[in-house]
């Protein structure tokens, strides 16, 4: 996910080929397409455990670049100047040095019922981790924890909403599904005023911080009121370190941990919901400013955005900080990729909608 001011693309990484890392101290890294800076690249280090004392020293350059360690052995790293398609970045593997300057701190932390997320002293995200209640005199039934808000573009401006007015059951960024069958019975965990289903976080596993991101792992419940929880959903949202656009991902997987069938029913939304700034929002005569603009990898406009296949959607729009946006990009891995995209005609949200395109069932133990 990028947040940006004042326009950005994503949902997944922009990452580099991945570098075998032996005795040779020079690893070089070559992209087919333009890479811009600050995107994330992976390197493989046969001795991962050493990881902490390393840093690539760009060899034409003198860049120092700082090393995190990932997953199997993996290190990431963030590209610090751009990469046009078919160029190379040189780089010489070598152990840090008292006079290299010091990266900027990704942090993850633990504050008032959030798990804030910040690049450097910046606010970049908000995860709930307690339920959220709504003001106004609102239902208790819209109460919910779980989901991204605010997030926030480089220059400060909020870029999600939550509790928004006309559509108080969306919330920020957040997964649910709406038309469901479940024991025979028609549950929708999105639209709380039904009064059949909700999701709600359910643990928080895992905080990192480091010179190169910041992680949250972190575990929900789908329920159905009626029967209890159905599904658990793991989500590991992680921060990268660069200042301008922010760049930042969701991974999420689901396992039905019922005895039974969920049956997602063909509709014409549901899935993972992007709701924007309630300075877009018209219905919102306090805050609103304007309305939001759409870009696609498709090139439509939002209103001709909707139910398309484009990989990638933006929303952008005037905000009290300047314009700034939000854009979420698909991993190339996801069910039925590249999913349909759900945009409503006058309201700051989209969602990535892939029951748009025919049912499916999320069966007990099959991860999705």
């Amino acid at each position: 996910m990028y947040t940006h001011t004042p326009f950005l693309p994503a949902l997944m990484l922009l990452s580099l080929s991945l570098t075998p890392v032996r005795a040779q101290q020079y690893i070089t890294i070559q992209s087919e397409d333009l890479r811009a800076a600050g995107a994330p690249f992976f390197i493989h280090v046969e001795t991962p455990a050493s990881a902490d004392k390393l840093v690539l020293e760009n060899t034409s350059t003198g860049a120092v670049l700082a090393l995190q360690p990932f997953q199997g052995g993996q290190m990431v790293a963030i590209l610090e100047s751009p990469l046009p398609a078919g160029a190379k970045h040189r780089y010489v593997l070598r152990k840090r040095k008292r006079r290299d300057p010091k990266s900027t701190l990704v942090k993850a932390l633990v504050e008032n019922g959030f798990v804030h997320m910040r690049v450097g002293d910046k606010e970049a995200l908000w995860y709930a981790l307690d339920e959220q209640h709504p003001g106004g005199g609102l239902p208790q039934h819209y109460q919910r924890s779980g989901f991204i808000h605010p997030a926030y573009s480089p220059g400060g401006a909020i870029v999600t909403d939550d509790f928004p007015a006309g559509h108080a059951h969306q919330h920020g960024i957040f997964m649910a599904w709406v038309n469901t069958l479940f024991q025979g019975r028609k549950v929708d965990f999105w639209n709380q005023h039904q009064e059949t289903g909700t999701v709600a976080h359910w643990s928080l596993d895992t905080l990192i911080s480091g010179p190169v991101f910041a992680e949250a792992i972190v575990h929900l419940r789908h329920i159905a009121l009626e029967s209890g929880p159905v599904l658990e959903e793991r989500w590991s949202v992680r921060l990268y370190n660069s200042a301008n656009p922010f760049i930042w991902e969701i991974d999420s997987r689901q396992l039905n941990t019922s005895a039974d069938t969920l049956h997602i029913l063909e509709y014409h939304y549901g899935g993972l919901g992007i709701r924007g700034s309630a300075s877009w929002n018209p219905s919102d005569s306090l805050h609103f400013q304007g309305e939001a603009k759409m870009a696609t990898g498709k090139g439509d406009t939002r209103q001709a955005a909707n139910h398309t296949h484009p990989g990638w959607a933006a929303l952008y729009g005037p905000t009290p900080k300047g314009t700034a946006g939000i854009a979420a990009m698909e991993h190339p891995a996801n069910f039925r990729y590249p999913q349909a995209i759900r945009v409503h005609p006058t309201m700051p949200y989209f969602c990535f909608a892939p029951m748009v395109d025919g049912a499916f069932d999320l069966v007990p133990g099959i991860p999705y």
